[in-house]
């Protein structure tokens, strides 16, 4: 049995169908099923419809065989359907009572067992409750409350969200009315980019119970992700109303702030200030240990749920590692479950890995304490995954919060510091609130290659290719805007735009009705699908458009792997300005532009020399190529080693006061 297939238990021995009575086409189909060879099995039951049509013994056949596939819920609606039509047969009354259990229908399957006492063997010549299936006494015992929907989350553990998404809907199918299988659903949906399905999945979740606050969160959380910032506000007000003063709830309304173009900092210092009014603050501060000599070692901790590949702390993660990681000590405090190479690397450096994910705040604020960790650096602020909890607890004597703002960020009431670069917005000034590493905050990220590939020469007479990476959630209604007037009627130029499957059909329809809002053709797009290789889209392409307010990093990163140039538009938000700090950092701040008109205008020269693109190419890998070499990551890591001197220095002597 394949590792992906609900489990029964099975027991693989013999069936004892050396009989010649009944038809030899029905021995060969339990004969195939005792083999696990499911696909012949399927063949030779086709064969027997086509003959006999949809009877109780050819839907009981293929109940068996689709139960031996790992899908449960279908089998019991053949078997049902057998049933109904064969309502004396023992066998379709057994075989159900004995999947019902296994699906943990409890009071179902005693039905159909107690039924089956009743009744007589309706096909005697046939196998029909093979032994590879486990008893209904045996099932009933070990029946778990939900196991159809455990079963669903181990699939998304094993990477699996295809076929997770199947057990869920299942689930679903079994008893619509709980949330569970809903939420499930809305997790191996959103890990395979089915962004419309989620959505869908969780408003079930909150039809269903209306008043728990993290329902309301879990739809915003899918409303964000398909641009629905406007309606994820309401859902996290009303999130808020139902759970009263709770920071781990409020903490959901600052977040939106990144996502919403309309957002001012202004109102996210607002946010951030209402959020630190109810959140829960240290009394004491951890004593001040500064290093004796440039030889110790910091001791620094990470705070972070997005420590993986793909993430948008990508370049800072690399930072970590090779920068920071050449003067301290680095203890990770993870709070997402994920395994990965980056996540595989960091932890082979690491002092400390600790699974933070189900610890609450207090505890979290303690062990940092008790690693006498000296630097704290939070990766997430409010965002989705992040701990600001723990944050506002101040668990170091030094706390900062990367690509935070001024004025939004938690725990600034207790002196947590926002880190940034003077490329940033709020990074260039004075105020103490804020620290700045010149030199950039960003490094090659870890899991490409440090030299970039050179793509193959295009002819004259080809036409640009340009890439968006264009999912809902980074659609922005103002990126359309921006772009609307220059890209049309343009035979010369292909574009290209990364977005959701078509079978996501809520995405497809929201995507369209986005692009007719801005005045742009639907076939003015070239679309390919979120899950399609890099490596095959990159190929051939030109230039990449980075969206706005919310980067699109990944496609960046790969990007510039290639010498493709990426354009990008300064943030509104240091939050957002993860590939605005890649590009600054390696030394291409030039493709950063100030305004959404200079990004137009930009765009429009570059659509007008074709060559000029192209030989930007060799630019984006000499760059490349100087920030993978060693000089650029020793000035970078003495740059931090001077700021955490500095801040500890500072800390020492207002401990004195």
């Amino acid at each position: 049995m394949s590792d992906d297939s609900f489990s029964f238990d099975l027991d693989l021995g013999n069936l004892g169908l050396g009989m010649s009575l009944g038809d030899s086409g029905v021995h060969r189909v339990l004969t195939h099923l005792t083999a696990l060879e499911t696909e012949e099995a399927l063949g030779e039951i086709q064969k027997l419809r086509d003959r006999d049509g949809a009877s109780p013994l050819v839907q009981h056949l293929l109940a068996l065989a689709v139960t031996r596939m790992g899908r449960p819920v279908p089998a019991i609606q053949l078997l049902e359907a057998a049933h109904e039509q064969a309502p004396s047969a023992y066998e379709h009354a057994e075989v159900l009572a004995t999947i019902l259990a296994a699906v943990g229908k409890r009071t179902e399957a005693v039905y159909y067992a107690k039924l089956a006492t009743a009744l007589k063997l309706g096909y005697p010549e046939y196998a029909l409750v093979p032994s590879w299936l486990e008893s209904f006494g045996k099932l009933l015992m070990a029946a778990e409350e939900n196991p159809v929907v455990d079963w669903g989350y181990r699939l998304i553990a094993m990477d699996k969200p295809d076929k997770a998404v199947e057990a869920f809907i299942d689930a679903i199918q079994l008893d619509a009315g709980i949330v569970e299988p809903w939420k499930g659903l809305v997790e191996a949906s959103r890990r395979r980019h089915f962004y419309g399905d989620a959505l869908k999945a969780a408003e079930a979740i909150v039809s269903i119970e209306p008043d728990d606050p993290e329902n309301w969160a879990t739809l915003a959380k899918c409303q964000v992700d398909i641009g629905q910032t406007d309606t994820a506000w309401t859902s996290v007000s009303t999130a808020i109303q139902n759970a009263g003063p709770d920071p781990d709830v409020a903490q959901y309304l600052p977040s939106l702030a990144r996502y919403d173009v309309n957002a001012t900092p202004e109102f996210a210092a607002e946010l951030a200030d209402a959020w630190d009014k109810v959140a829960v603050h240290s009394n004491d501060t951890p004593l001040v240990a500064q290093r004796r000599s440039q030889n110790d070692k910091f001791r620094v901790g990470i705070l972070s749920g997005s420590i993986y590949a793909g993430s948008r702390h990508a370049p800072l993660l690399s930072t970590i590692e090779e920068c920071i990681g050449r003067a301290a000590e680095i203890y990770y405090y993870v709070n997402r479950k994920s395994e990965d190479a980056v996540t595989r690397r960091l932890r082979r450096s690491a002092i400390r890995w600790r699974d933070i994910s189900l610890v609450d705040d207090q505890t979290v604020s303690t062990m940092i304490r008790n690693d006498e960790v000296q630097v704290l650096i939070d990766l997430d602020g409010f965002d989705w995954g992040g701990r600001p909890g723990v944050i506002a607890l101040k668990p170091a004597p030094v706390v900062l919060s990367v690509f935070a703002d001024p004025g939004f960020v938690p725990g600034k009431s207790v002196g947590v510091k926002c880190l940034g670069e003077p490329g940033l917005p709020g990074f260039a000034g004075t105020d103490d609130t804020v620290c700045s590493i010149e030199c950039g905050l960003s490094n090659w990220p870890l899991y490409v290659s440090a030299d970039a590939e050179e793509q193959e020469a295009k002819g004259a007479d080809e036409p640009l290719r340009i890439l968006i990476d264009g999912p809902s959630a980074r659609l922005s209604e103002a990126f359309l805007a921006t772009i609307a007037g220059t890209i049309k009627g343009l035979d010369a130029v292909e574009f290209v735009l990364r977005c959701e499957n078509p079978e996501d059909t809520t995405a497809t329809t929201i995507l369209a009705e986005r692009l007719a809002a801005a005045g742009i053709d639907d076939a003015a797009f070239t679309k390919v699908d979120l899950r399609q290789s890099l490596e095959s889209l990159l190929s051939g392409t030109d230039l990449v458009l980075d969206t706005f307010p919310v980067p699109s990093l990944e496609v960046s990163f790969a990007a510039l792997r290639r010498g493709i140039p990426v354009l990008s538009k300064r943030p509104v938000f240091a939050r957002n300005g993860a590939v605005t700090s890649l590009l600054s950092s390696i030394g291409l701040g030039d493709f950063v532009v100030e305004t959404e008109a200079d990004y137009a205008t930009r765009l429009s020269d570059y659509l007008k020399q074709p060559e000029t693109v192209r030989a930007l190419g060799q630019k984006v890998r000499d760059a490349v190529k100087q920030a993978a070499s060693l000089e650029p990551r020793l000035e970078r890591g003495r740059a931090f080693a001077e700021l955490f001197d500095r801040l500890l220095a500072q800390a020492a002597s207002e401990e004195t006061k």
